[in-house]
């Protein structure tokens, strides 16, 4: 059975000093879970797809999109929605990183 929010609880990064987490800086803690509902939502993968995707120079750069929103005056989580709804190719990476898990 595939594991969402609903039936799984967001796992936490496997080390902080990776990708998105890391690049998030003071922002990371709240960053983490709504990076990983937004993705895991929109590419349908399981959330350790998602946290390898994250993890990785993928994430670093989903981050630094994410905090130049934030610094034109979105939210966070609009930042994190409006980044992932702009970009595919968040959902195809993870598509193609299932080894990573």
């Amino acid at each position: 059975m595939k594991h969402t929010r609903s039936t799984a609880a967001i796992p936490r990064p496997r080390n902080e000093r990776l990708g998105f987490f890391m690049s998030m800086g003071r922002h990371a803690s709240d960053a983490w879970p709504l990076a990983m509902a937004a993705i895991e939502r929109r590419a349908d993968e399981e959330f350790e797809a998602v946290r390898a995707l994250l993890e990785s120079d993928h994430g670093r750069i989903f981050a630094d999109a994410v905090l130049k929103r934030m610094f034109n005056g979105a939210t966070l989580g609009r930042a994190i929605e409006a980044r992932h709804a702009d970009d595919d190719r968040a959902e195809q990476t993870v598509r193609r990183i299932p080894f990573l898990c």
